[in-house]
């Protein structure tokens, strides 16, 4: 879903500005002007954080406590029409998204309802890099068009987690062992068929 219209409020070197965006946009201006900001804007949107930095403090405006963004996204197939998002993030640490002003707590929720595919000088690991950046990736496209692949996904994470956890211990119970490897391939065969799709 395009975005329509972004506003920021205590972003990064924004005080505060609302966009209007058509189809195609253009950001020209000096160094230092907020044109990598407003990109930053639409990933954190997307994605509940920032591709520049893991923290949250260097987002918030230095005389700011908190940041708020907020867009409205075009209809489209998945809503008749416009939809609204927005996140907050403040200096302990504490955040909030909201869809249609319903809070959510889970950051896929954002990347369904706004997908962006950030390519900057990194991208270049998915031919250089080893085979997990180029799995990450797939995975990433699988998300988008595969229903289920989210909770496939969560499930295989779960299921080697614990199996390596029984892996630690100096004696392991075969059938506490047998269950989580039972439930690590099912996870994965499912993994494996949506991916191929």
């Amino acid at each position: 879903m395009p975005v329509e219209r972004l506003r920021i409020e205590s972003f990064r070197n924004i005080a505060s500005a609302e966009l209007h965006l058509g189809r195609v946009n253009v950001l020209a201006g000096p160094n230092g002007s907020g044109k990598t900001s407003v990109l930053e804007v639409v990933h954190v949107l997307s994605a509940g954080r920032s591709f520049r930095t893991s923290k949250p403090e260097p987002l918030i405006q230095r005389e700011a406590e908190r940041f708020h963004l907020h867009a409205v996204l075009s209809p489209g197939a998945q809503s008749p029409g416009p939809v609204s998002v927005g996140v907050m993030r403040d200096r302990q640490g504490g955040f909030e998204a909201r869809i249609q002003g319903r809070d959510i707590h889970n950051t896929a929720e954002l990347a369904r309802i706004l997908p962006v595919l950030l390519i900057n000088a990194e991208s270049f690991e998915l031919l250089d890099g080893g085979p997990r950046n180029r799995r990450q990736f797939l995975d990433w496209g699988v998300f988008h068009v595969e229903q289920g692949f989210h909770a496939a996904w969560l499930e295989a994470q779960r299921a080697l987690s614990q199996r390596n956890a029984l892996l630690r211990h100096a004696r392991i119970a075969t059938a506490q062992f047998d269950v989580w490897d039972a439930r690590l391939a099912d996870a994965a065969d499912r993994l494996d068929a949506f991916r191929r799709r």
